[in-house]
């Protein structure tokens, strides 16, 4: 049996793929194999896939109707590995990835999670290091969020087996990784980190995680989801969930800001305020939205002015 499985769900992303897949025939660690799960992609998708000729990887055309979790899924399913590994196509891995992954789970670990380099299109990147393992437990899952990435983890298959795979409801697109690591944690497997970095996110345009409305909104239906799955009693699950949407709601405000979209911040700051009224950096944050859409007006209008002299 292949010791690890390698998922790489892909649509229309042909011109990333070739480098995707390129990073797994390159690890140091060769007892593998790749699925890649194409949803039927109207680019030069499997014209990429085979110009590689390896009898270790091979594709599933599958169409997931717009669910990642779908292909994600059928990747599982006809894979047999003792452990999973998920690359999404517009990204890639450094060649010890598997290597160090699989010497860590061998450690004892169910689930491990490394380091990446966030690269934006124009080249620019930062490091990012996820966990602490303290932070991946369920309820600190719950409370803190997400701090772990698709692209970054492997996972005992066992531990995808006793969770039921994937949650394919729409309503958690681009935050059903999110979900997943919820209902692992709850299971009590031990979860790692590797503070290394084995692999590069690409951030672009057409990447699922870039949409911050629906993400945001995707987030509090998995928290909503697995509040009332674990938490006895309405009232308690009331207050956590108006508590948790308060969070998120700010969250993505800011993340809109950052984007100098301050109509939106205004909008999701808003929520956050009417979800959780005792959320008091909301209010500074409100301030501090309009000071900048001020000044971001101001400036343009004077850029305007000069311009059409």
């Amino acid at each position: 049996m292949t010791k690890i499985s390698v998922i790489i769900p892909t649509y229309n992303q042909g011109s990333f793929l070739e480098k995707a897949i390129q990073s797994v025939i390159n690890q140091t660690y060769i007892d593998w194999e790749m699925i890649v799960i194409n949803n039927y992609s109207e680019d030069n998708t499997e014209e990429i896939f085979n110009s590689f000729d390896d009898k270790r990887i091979k594709m599933i055309n599958y169409s997931n109707l717009g669910v990642i979790s779908a292909s994600r899924n059928i990747g599982i399913k006809n894979s047999s590995s003792e452990y999973v590994a998920f690359l999404d196509s517009d990204d890639s891995w450094y060649p010890d990835k598997l290597n160090d992954c699989i010497d860590f789970l061998e450690n004892g670990y169910d689930l491990v999670c490394h380091s990446e380099l966030w690269v934006e299109l124009d080249k620019t990147s930062r490091q990012v290091n996820y966990g602490p393992a303290s932070n991946a437990t369920f309820k600190n899952l719950l409370l803190r969020g997400n701090c772990l990435s698709p692209s970054a983890v492997v996972v005992k298959r066992e531990c995808l087996e006793m969770v039921n795979y994937f949650d394919e409801d729409i309503n958690l697109i681009t935050a059903e990784d999110y979900d997943l690591w919820l209902r692992i944690s709850k299971k009590n497997y031990k979860i790692g980190f590797i503070d290394k970095v084995l692999g590069e996110f690409v951030i672009h345009e057409n990447s699922n995680s870039g949409d911050i409305f629906k993400n945001t909104i995707a987030t509090i239906r998995v928290i909503e989801k697995n509040i009332t799955n674990s938490y006895a009693g309405k009232v308690n699950r009331f207050i956590l969930t108006k508590y948790l949407k308060g969070c998120i709601y700010y969250q993505g405000s800011k993340r809109f800001w950052k984007r100098n979209d301050f109509l939106n911040a205004i909008y999701f700051n808003k929520y956050s305020i009417k979800s959780n009224p005792f959320h008091i950096k909301s209010y500074f944050f409100s301030l501090v939205i309009c000071i900048f859409w001020i000044n971001y007006c101001f400036s343009n209008l004077i850029f305007l002015k000069v311009g059409s002299k």
